[in-house]
């Protein structure tokens, strides 16, 4: 799409074609696009998905997914899953008791 050869097969998106009103322009266009850097929190996202084998897309798209394959799409936090019994003391309510009882 840089306009470095002609090749017949292809056919220019209506996106790509929307860059410029020339060849050049949109060449010109479309390069500076492929040299922007990738924000840092979409370079976390996308690293972050990765590691996890997770699928990175809207809610929409994360839902589909996880029906299509049945298997979870969202990312989990490190580690083992805590226990059962340790989630629970966890949770028990604490009682202070004063000295007058």
């Amino acid at each position: 799409n840089l306009n470095l050869c002609e090749d017949e097969s292809l056919t220019p998106h209506a996106v790509f074609l929307g860059l410029g009103s020339t060849p050049a322009d949109r060449a010109s266009a479309y390069r500076e696009w492929l040299q922007a850097a990738i924000s840092e929190d979409d370079l976390h996202a996308i690293r972050a998905h990765i590691r996890q084998e997770r699928a990175l897309g809207s809610l929409r798209f994360q839902r589909m997914v996880e029906k299509t394959l049945n298997r979870p799409v969202a990312l989990r936090a490190r580690g083992r899953p805590r226990r059962i019994e340790d989630a629970r003391a966890d949770q028990s309510p604490t009682c202070d008791v004063d000295s007058n009882g």
